[in-house]
C-alpha cells in the first residue's frame, strides 16, 4: 500500500504478510514518510515472526520481533535508506517503479 497524506511530500508506505493456512501474521512494515528535495525521512514500525522458532515451537508460543525505525536518507549523497527500500520492493507491487517518479 502506497497512499499520499497531506500533500505530495508526505506518504504512508506499508505492507502485511498473513498465512491463511495458520490464521497468523507473518509480517507488517509502515511508515510514515516525508520527502524534500534534498532528503527523505521515514518513521515507521515492523512487527514479524521470529522465523526461527516457526518449526520449533506451537502456533500459541510463537514470539513477534517488534522493531521500531527513524530513517534518513539524503538524496544524491545515499543513507540508511536502503534497506528498507529492499523489503518495501520485495513486497510491495509498483514499489520501485514509484520510487522512480517520486524521488526525481
Amino acid at each position: 500500500l502506497i497512499a499520499p497524506i497531506f500533500n505530495q511530500q508526505w506518504h504512508f508506505v506499508a505492507y502485511s504478510s498473513y498465512d491463511t493456512v495458520r490464521n497468523r501474521e507473518l509480517d507488517t512494515l509502515s511508515a510514515i514518510e516525508y520527502s524534500a528535495c534534498c532528503y527523505r525521512l521515514r518513521i515507521g514500525y515492523r512487527s514479524e515472526l521470529d522465523n526461527d522458532l516457526v518449526n520449533v515451537l506451537n502456533d500459541d508460543e510463537l514470539e513477534y520481533d517488534y522493531t521500531a525505525f527513524i530513517e534518513l536518507h539524503l538524496k544524491g549523497l545515499g543513507g540508511t535508506g536502503k534497506q528498507l527500500d529492499t523489503l518495501f520492493e520485495e513486497n510491495i507491487n509498483g514499489y520501485s517503479e514509484w520510487q522512480a517518479i517520486y524521488t526525481e
